[in-house]
């Protein structure tokens, strides 16, 4: 949902900003939106709306501190306003503020119980705390109410990994990835149920898909790593591993590519029993299974068009 075009071009200049913003930022051309409401900052009082437009936009760009106050702006002169209260849970889920989300999340559904962003806050925390029957029953109200929702099918795609079921979990993603084709953490979910399957083929492309989205993420380098040491060609798993790391010293696939490659030489059955063991214990002294650190990817690309 989103502020609706209402106003009328023919009587307003603001208005043809606010117009062409929202037009914009549905496009997914957020900065270019963003610069429109700029126009307009001196004629808010005219245009109200424009305040809760500006937080989805930056949402998008990125700026999630900015995108709150807005947000927060709209809902003092509208208050238990159901759509700015579930941005504003979606908004602190994607700044780390779980509780202050949830309670936004909740109040949001007290009186819109079909509020995409409360839905999918709800879920995410839900999957934190990995309750699996929680998280999947928000995310599957919220992909039968919103059916071309890429975040909302990535949630329960988690949600399915969480429970195991990798079949679904892969049929899930690909439904994100048609409607949300730019969000990384997503192709990287794609790749590892891929990689659990021993599609190694389709891993790849998910990992590519990924790489034409950032090429400089460390995840994807590592991932790609990870699939070639299951394809036997270990230089180049070696050289992917190195560049994964350089680029991010935490990269979890980075690591797990060179704990591969340090302890299994090249024995690829093994290396497989390993990643599935991962579903459960992951590599690592924090000992959290793949789903959890997937999430956690995610979340690092939060900010940007690429999680909407």
């Amino acid at each position: 949902s989103a502020p609706a075009i209402h106003y009328n071009l023919a009587y307003s200049a603001p208005a043809i900003h606010y117009n062409l913003a929202y037009a914009l930022l549905y496009e997914g051309k957020a900065e270019q939106a963003k610069q429109q409401l700029d126009v307009i900052d001196d004629n808010l009082k005219e245009i109200p709306e424009a305040d809760l437009l500006r937080a989805r936009v930056l949402h998008h760009t990125g700026d999630l501190e900015q995108a709150i106050q807005s947000a927060e702006a709209y809902l003092s002169n509208h208050p238990q306003h159901a759509e700015t209260t579930g941005v504003l849970a979606l908004l602190n889920y994607d700044a780390g503020m779980n509780a202050i989300a949830q309670q936004w999340a909740e109040q949001t559904l007290e009186q819109r119980p079909d509020n995409l962003e409360a839905l999918i806050v709800s879920g995410s925390v839900a999957l934190d705390s990995q309750d699996e029957k929680i998280a999947t029953q928000h995310f599957d109200h919220a992909t039968t109410q919103h059916p071309k929702s890429g975040r909302a099918w990535s949630g329960m795609g988690l949600a399915d990994m969480l429970g195991m079921n990798i079949d679904k979990a892969i049929a899930d993603f690909q439904k994100a990835v048609a409607y949300m084709p730019n969000h990384i953490g997503t192709w990287h979910a794609l790749a590892w149920c891929q990689i659990l399957k021993n599609d190694l083929v389709g891993a790849r492309h998910s990992f590519d898909e990924s790489m034409k989205i950032d090429a400089r993420f460390g995840e994807t380098h590592g991932g790609l790593a990870v699939v070639d040491f299951l394809e036997d060609k270990l230089d180049e798993a070696q050289t992917k591993a190195k560049t994964a790391v350089r680029l991010d010293k935490f990269s979890f696939a980075g690591r797990f590519a060179q704990s591969l490659l340090l302890t299994q030489s090249g024995d690829t059955e093994k290396a497989q029993a390993l990643i599935q063991k991962m579903m459960q214990a992951n590599i690592g002294d924090d000992d959290e299974p793949l789903q959890m650190k997937l999430q956690k990817v995610m979340r690092r690309h939060v900010g940007s068009k690429k999680l909407h």
